[in-house]
């Protein structure tokens, strides 16, 4: 799922926009062969759909700022993969939505309790 305000931006071009799809639909298709995203597999998973992603920009004639941005993904620090480093970055998208954390916690809790009885 993208964000809106991502896709509707003026800043954000076509070839930006499809570079993203690109690595979305990447993750797309490791999931058919069987390449579930845990924890353990993210670091890897990602270091696959950035490479798909820069390929693309390259043919495509993306934008100098995205291609460097795309080759430093490899260098980024391990920590950045980690389920807390994303649970952070998504309560902080959540927060500028206007969302308080008071709410987020109520479904975080409802969905660690989800998990529990699916096993998932």
């Amino acid at each position: 799922m993208l964000h809106p305000d991502y896709v509707s931006a003026p800043a954000t071009s076509i070839v930006a926009l499809a570079s993203t799809l690109v690595r979305e639909a990447t993750h797309a298709w490791l999931e058919t062969f069987g390449f579930r995203y845990s924890v353990d597999r993210r670091q890897r998973l990602e270091a696959i759909c950035f490479k798909r992603q820069l390929r693309f920009d390259r043919r495509a004639g993306g934008e100098n700022e995205l291609i460097s941005e795309l080759e430093r993904q490899p260098t980024l620090d391990p920590a950045y993969f980690t389920s807390e480093t994303f649970r952070e970055r998504t309560l902080t998208e959540i927060e500028r939505l206007g969302v308080s954390r008071r709410v987020v916690s109520i479904i975080e809790k409802c969905l660690n309790q989800w998990r529990r009885l699916t096993g998932g």
